[in-house]
């Protein structure tokens, strides 16, 4: 399987119009982003744009909404998975009379904290939707995405610890 980039409406509406408030480093990078090349290829070519850390740059597109990651199969011709989150490791949703009193309120403003810890200011965009999440199916599909940033960004290691930290306490 391989990881491939491509823009959501609110990306091709930021390049179309110039109305988003993009730093130029994440406009350039975003451009980049046609849904064919390769995680690999991007992740080369923004390096290529200067001091920039290119897995940062895709993390903070994709927190804060402006393209989604699509996994396609090596064999088959590009064939996206609907749901991003979908390539993530299967964790089952938290059913809300399952989790421990508190739990909700509690993750939604831990994680949040943690991944702007980990990630800095670019994981802003989307420690404001985990704090926003309005359901614990809600906030455990963004806690998955965040795992998978987290481990593109700073490491596997990393990744799953967020999601054993606030993912397995969903799971009964």
């Amino acid at each position: 399987m391989k990881t491939v980039y491509r823009k959501t409406d609110k990306g091709d509406a930021a390049i179309a119009n110039r109305t988003s408030e993009l730093l130029p480093t994440l406009r350039r990078a975003l451009i980049l982003v046609d849904g064919k090349k390769t995680r690999a290829e991007l992740t080369h070519l923004v390096k290529r744009m200067g001091d920039v850390d290119s897995e940062a740059t895709l993390a903070a597109l994709q927190a804060d909404g402006f393209i989604v990651r699509i996994v396609t199969q090596v064999a088959k011709s590009v064939e996206a998975q609907p749901n991003p989150a979908a390539a993530a490791p299967a964790v089952p949703a938290p059913q809300a009379s399952s989790l421990p009193a508190g739990w909700f309120e509690a993750t939604r403003l831990d994680a949040a904290r943690h991944l702007v810890d980990k990630l800095g200011p670019t994981a802003e965009g989307l420690a404001v939707k985990i704090e926003r999440a309005k359901t614990p199916n809600e906030l455990s599909e963004l806690l998955t995405g965040a795992a998978q940033i987290l481990a593109s960004v700073r490491g596997a290691g990393v990744g799953r610890e967020f999601a054993q930290r606030f993912l397995a306490d969903a799971v009964v």
